[in-house]
């Protein structure tokens, strides 16, 4: 009788692990969504018709890629774990008990199984700090606006001086 609780105990604890692994994963998309959608507005604020911020234009979009790229990782993972059924000794793909069996798995959109769950979580990861060092970088590295032109100066030579700018 005490085998039999413990074992039910485990495998609650492990059907756990991977609701918790799903909260986690939801809760990464968002913060991919809510950066990239930060990132760009700060990026692409314009008074007139100039930035107000000077930034690297190729960090930003290698940014936008970065956290492109994790959030479709991010979705591959938590897509796949709602079609995990959780059946307890299955060895039939699309099932498991635990965080550690679905992530033993292969995974990928649409039924094309790429890489297995782990891996998923190293891309999603890697991608994630990728997007953010560009994002830092696109502030370090903006090369300084180029001078404005000097407009031509039409001077009035009859009357009062008057200087204007001639567009």
């Amino acid at each position: 009788m005490a085998d039999a609780t413990v074992t039910s105990a485990v495998l609650a604890a492990d059907l756990r692990s991977l609701d918790l692994l799903f909260d986690y994963t939801k809760f990464h998309i968002g913060l991919y969504l809510s950066l990239s959608s930060a990132f760009i507005t700060v990026a692409s604020v314009k008074r007139g018709e100039t930035f107000v911020l000077n930034v690297n234009r190729n960090c930003v979009w290698l940014a936008i890629a970065g956290f492109m790229v994790a959030g479709f990782a991010g979705g591959v993972i938590a897509s796949s774990i709602t079609q995990c059924f959780g059946y307890v000794q299955s060895t039939l793909p699309g099932r498991c008990s635990s965080t550690e069996a679905f992530l033993g798995q292969r995974l990928g959109p649409m039924e094309v199984k790429w890489f297995f769950g782990r891996t998923w979580t190293q891309i999603e990861h890697g991608a994630f700090w990728f997007g953010l060092l560009m994002a830092a970088a696109s502030f370090l590295t903006a090369r300084s606006p180029a001078p404005a032109a000097k407009l031509p100066i039409e001077v009035k030579l009859h009357g009062p001086i008057e200087l204007k700018n001639v567009v």
